[in-house]
């Protein structure tokens, strides 16, 4: 929700820049390097937590599983993977 503000705030109107106190912020301080980086942590964290997921249940005779680390495991992989290819957009306009 708030990569697609920001985006919406940026293009919105394209000769004006935004005055919003949180647009502002995000589009100086959060660059491709920063959100690639955040990105690529949150998924590697989902990733080694669904690597633990299919080893218990390997081990478990592949019966049910704790639902609460699966969400947050699969979770985490989306949103890793949506924090990456989010942070391309704000990186490509003009400052």
């Amino acid at each position: 929700m708030i990569s697609l503000s920001v985006f919406a705030a940026v293009t919105s109107d394209p000769i004006q820049k935004p005055e919003d106190p949180i647009t502002t912020w995000a589009l100086e301080n959060i660059g491709l390097e920063w959100g690639a980086a955040a990105g690529v942590a949150l998924f590697v964290l989902g990733a080694v937590g669904a690597l633990v997921l299919i080893s218990q249940w390997a081990a478990s005779g592949f019966s049910t599983l704790p639902f609460t680390l699966s969400l947050a495991s699969f979770m985490a992989i989306v949103i890793g993977l949506q924090t990456v290819l989010s942070s391309f957009f704000p990186s490509s306009i003009d400052r």
